[in-house]
Formats: structure tokens, sequence, C-alpha cells
């Protein structure tokens, strides 16, 4: 299997900057290289390498490399952006480029399911929503203080800090025990696509189009309630979900 610039590492590095949302020219100056080499990598890895290839390639322990090889030397990526990078997985790189992997996750979940599939989708969703309305809470505490900047998303990462003095806020807790809650909770992002379904057929239309959106102004104490109601029993099946289609076909 060829790797363009004949360096599985640094191509690896390449497709961490661009998950987290580095523009491709960001991407060249960070590891000093052409911005062509950008595109070839992202190409390579969507669109020529095979799945099973890409999930190869694509190991936990291999982007932890790269990170140690290239973005822990660069002087131009930030600390908070290298700690990111640190703690982005292979399925996050998946899911990003990877259409095909998010469907074959899908896929596996309908065939696993046991003989109530339905209970079980909605019991994945409950816990989603869960751990959903406990981000939307944290938004909420700072959301009338111009002072709070925040950084990440209610998926994962999600601190705040202050503008005056660059300080991390403790939100009342300890920072590392919001990371522990974060990492023992991860997100499926598909899963929270259907939830997002279910809440609108629910609740009606919301004011964002995908929960990344979600940030301080529109969040509301009024989500927070939604999502812990869908959390405690208020999931039913929803006709626009395409899993719940998929088990009631």
């Amino acid at each position: 299997m060829e790797v363009p610039g004949e360096d599985l590492h640094r191509c690896l590095a390449i497709l961490i900057l661009r998950t987290q949302g580095s523009s491709q020219d960001d991407v060249a100056g960070y590891l000093k290289h052409h911005k062509s080499l950008v595109s070839m990598v992202e190409r390579w890895f969507s669109n020529e390498l095979k799945l099973s290839e890409a999930v190869a390639v694509c190991e936990d322990i291999a982007l932890k490399q790269a990170v140690y090889l290239f973005l822990v030397p660069s002087e131009q990526i930030g600390h908070e952006e290298v700690m990111k990078a640190s703690q982005l997985t292979a399925a996050d790189i998946l899911r990003h480029y990877r259409k095909d992997y998010v469907a074959e996750r899908v896929k596996d979940g309908v065939k696993k399911v046991n003989s109530k599939p339905m209970e079980l989708h909605l019991s994945q969703l409950a816990h989603v929503s869960e751990i959903l309305a406990h981000q939307v809470n944290r938004l909420v505490r700072y959301k009338d203080d111009n002072n709070i900047e925040v950084t990440g998303d209610v998926f994962g990462h999600l601190s705040f800090w202050a503008k005056t003095d660059g300080m991390k806020i403790r939100e009342g807790t300890a920072t590392f025990e919001e990371f522990e809650y974060e990492k023992k909770r991860p997100i499926d992002l598909y899963l929270a696509k259907c939830l997002y379904l279910h809440y609108e057929d629910k609740f009606g239309k919301m004011p964002f189009k995908t929960w990344k959106d979600l940030s301080t102004p529109n969040a509301t104490g009024k989500i927070v309630e939604k999502l812990k109601l869908l959390a405690h029993g208020g999931l039913k099946i929803c006709p626009n979900c395409p899993i719940c289609r998929e088990i009631t076909k």
C-alpha cells in the first residue's frame, strides 16, 4: 500500500488536524509542507483506501505516535490543541472521513440487537440524551457571563476559560472529573443524529441544525429538561429515525 509522502505518521497528523477543524493552509503551515500534500492525504484516506485498509492504518496507537512525532514539536500548535489531538481516537477519524464506516456501524448495530431491538435502540438513545443533558447544563451555567470563552462542544473536550486572565474555570467540580466523565461516556455521533430527529419529532423544530451547533447562546434550561425527559422514558418510535425505520419495516 503506497502512502502519500511515504510517511504514514505524517499522514495521520494531517488527518488529526483536519478532523479537529484546522484549514488545509494551517495544516500545511503547522507541519511545514505543501498544501497539495494535505489534499492528497485526504483523498487517499477518504477514497483510495478500502475501508479495511483505512481501519488498519488508523489505529489508536499510531495516532498517538503521530501526535508525539509531528504535533508536539510544532511551535505553531498550542498546548490545548495538542491535548485535544492526543484524545482523538481512530473512530473519530474514521467517522469524519468514511461514510462507509458509519454505515457499517449502523448495520452491525441492527444485526446485534436482541429479540427486543426497539427497546435496545431507545435505551441507547436514552443514554446519549442523559449525557447531552449534562453537557448542555454546563453551557447554561455560563450563558449570561460574557467573560467566559467556551472550547470544545457537547460531544467532548468541553471546557470554559475566563477571558480576563486566561484561567480554566472549574465549574464547581475538578476539571479532571469532567474529563473522566467525557472519557467514560463517549457519544456515538450516528445515535446523536437519531436523537436529534427524535427530539424534533416530540418537541418541534430547534434553533440549530445539529447538536454540534448547540453553544452557550442557544443553550437553555428547557433543552436540558426535555433531554432529561427523553432519557427517562420519554422516547418513542420516530418515523424520521433511520434505525426506527429499519427495525419496524
